[in-house]
């Protein structure tokens, strides 16, 4: 087994058996590579993010008694936490369970559904429970998705350029919907919040050739059959959990009719 550090922030995490080098000749070695990722890379914290830490870091004092210290402490865990839900006296579906504490995270993962790993989970936990109190009992659990589905209809003039600005609209889309990279400020959603048509108009408002005709949204949840509309979503307290990812797309252009004179 061998360790090394590296610069570079992010840059230096290095995939599965990208390292092949050898720098210096070992007997009997003629090869060597590394069969896991490599992980702790992290860019240097800017002054916003610093005056966020740095206060939570005096109140909660590496004990996990609130809300808001587990939901600190857990993203101290791994630098690969990036978004934590924190339920007292609740499961993850929502059920009432006095003394769990379900702990939801969400891992800085570029995939459409960031998932944890067991690692990451195991990190977390461990470090939450010499943090916590004995009486505590700590559930960590992954975020439920709910996946948006978006049915557009565009006008467009251009002939030539179909092709194009429906891979242009679905590309926008599926960036706008991510977890942690989306939203409107592209720094992704709030467990809870979803997107309404407004959001989309204004997304694709940049596209100078078309216009937009209709929008139509649904959502539909990972355990669940039928979907929803955005409006019906919000009577559901399961909503509150959950977070917004790209679901499947319909991007439709069509052409004004040309009158004869």
């Amino acid at each position: 087994k061998a360790s090394y550090r590296t610069g570079g922030g992010v840059a230096g995490n290095m995939q599965a058996f990208s390292i092949t080098k050898l720098y210096s000749n070992l007997k009997y070695v003629d090869s060597a590579y590394n069969t896991i990722a490599s992980e702790g890379g992290a860019e240097t914290e800017s002054p916003e993010e610093m005056l966020e830490w740095a206060p939570a870091k005096f109140k909660h004092r590496g004990r996990a008694v609130t809300e808001e210290d587990i939901v600190y402490l857990a993203r101290e865990a791994s630098e690969k936490v990036a978004k934590v839900k924190v339920l007292s006296g609740l499961d993850e579906e929502g059920n009432s369970d006095p003394g769990l504490i379900t702990v939801v995270i969400v891992p800085d993962f570029p995939e459409p559904k960031p998932i944890p790993t067991d690692e990451i989970k195991q990190i977390v936990q461990a470090y939450l429970e010499e943090r916590a109190p004995n009486t505590a009992t700590l559930k960590i659990v992954g975020p439920v998705y709910h996946e948006v589905n978006v049915k557009v209809s565009l006008v467009s003039t251009d002939f030539e350029t179909v092709s194009e600005i429906e891979n242009r609209v679905k590309t926008k889309i599926e960036e706008f919907l991510h977890p942690l990279k989306g939203g409107k400020k592209g720094k992704g959603w709030d467990f809870g919040q979803f997107p309404s048509k407004l959001d989309f108009c204004s997304l694709l408002s940049y596209l100078n050739e078309v216009s937009v005709e209709n929008i139509d949204i649904t959502i539909k949840a990972e355990n669940e059959a039928s979907e929803k509309s955005p409006e019906a979503l919000e009577l559901h307290s399961s909503c509150e959990l959950a977070l917004p990812c790209s679901g499947e797309h319909n991007i439709n252009v069509i052409f004004p009719e040309v009158k004869e004179e």
